[in-house]
């Protein structure tokens, strides 16, 4: 699988964010029946009898042809919040596949007050069908983020080079709550032989930011790399760590402050006597934090230099 060779970064970019839709609809995570969890466990506010009738109403509506009125229930499960989640939770163990997907999608357009749901929705990751896990996924994502990671980890090592690719395209919309994959995408920016999965290793690493600064030597050596997607992935990677750096610049010690412009200098000197030729939004995802940078490195010895005179006329 192979990404199209003509492109810009921006819309490479911003092709990451389409694929990332595209997965929480492909994504295989394995094969188990969700009729075999226990949802005793599921302990949310508990309603009336008369929302109990109207929640069934909702939910028998999960599995009409008719989209408005599926669309319509969705909604209105998603407004009753908490007093559904028992209910939608049991809709998980359906069996009738739109039912369980629908149930999934209610429960994530609740959201935090769904958490009692997270561990039916965990076994619907391993249904059968495609859309039930798709949707259970994306109702993790936005229920808890952190319950979805160790799932996408593990989808690093599968063995289709489509799922590792979506997988690390998801882990780049988590940001700093990825930050937990940082060693297995660094192995997949090292190992991995689908360049379109190793670009998508590079862009996670990037948006994680300044928590991923143990995979700049892993993004330096991957400026070399024989595709281009690669080399243009690793340098938006190194300059997005650079700009998070700068944006917590006053929280940076003066080593670290050093040791990100010493980096990101190598990744200049890289890509300016490179064999490859870089695209101008490349060079300058490098080149703009590296300036900003110096400039806080300056400012900062200056703001030194100017104490210690200060002091020294203080003292004569």
């Amino acid at each position: 699988m192979m990404l199209p060779i003509n492109y810009s970064l921006p819309s490479f970019l911003s092709k990451v964010a389409q694929k990332t839709v595209i997965y929480t609809q492909l994504i295989v995570l394995g094969i188990s029946s969700p009729l075999l969890v226990n949802i005793t466990a599921v302990n949310a506010q508990q309603p009336n009898s008369s929302e109990i009738q109207q929640i069934s109403r909702y939910i028998q509506n999960l599995s009409t042809t008719d989209e408005d009125q599926r669309d319509r229930s969705i909604a209105a499960l998603a407004r009753m919040g908490k007093s559904a989640v028992p209910q939608l939770s049991k809709a998980l163990q359906n069996q009738n596949p739109k039912v369980r997907a629908n149930a999934a999608i209610a429960l994530g357009e609740i959201g935090k007050d769904a958490t009692d749901a997270v561990p039916v929705l965990k076994v619907a990751l391993k249904d059968q069908n495609t859309r039930v896990r798709s949707r259970a996924m994306r109702a993790l994502s936005l229920i808890d983020r952190k319950q979805v990671v160790p799932f996408l980890i593990a989808e690093l090592s599968s063995e289709n080079a489509w799922e590792r690719y979506s997988a690390t395209h998801a882990l780049k919309t988590f940001r700093q709550e990825a930050v937990a994959a940082i060693p297995a995408l660094i192995k997949t920016v090292k190992e991995d032989q689908d360049s379109s999965v190793r670009t998508g290793a590079t862009t996670a690493l990037g948006s994680i930011g300044r928590d991923a600064i143990v995979a700049v030597p892993t993004l330096l050596s991957s400026l070399k790399d024989k595709d281009e997607r690669v080399r243009y992935g690793s340098a938006y990677a190194l300059g997005r760590i650079g700009d998070t750096f700068h944006e917590q610049v006053n929280q940076l010690s003066d080593q670290e402050l050093k040791q990100i412009i010493s980096y990101l200098e190598i990744a200049q000197k890289t890509i300016a006597n490179s064999n490859y030729e870089f695209i101008d939004q490349a060079v300058s995802s490098v080149n703009e934090p590296l300036q900003n940078l110096r400039k806080s490195s300056s400012s900062r010895r200056l703001q030194v230099l100017l104490q210690q005179i200060n002091l020294s006329s203080t003292v004569q």
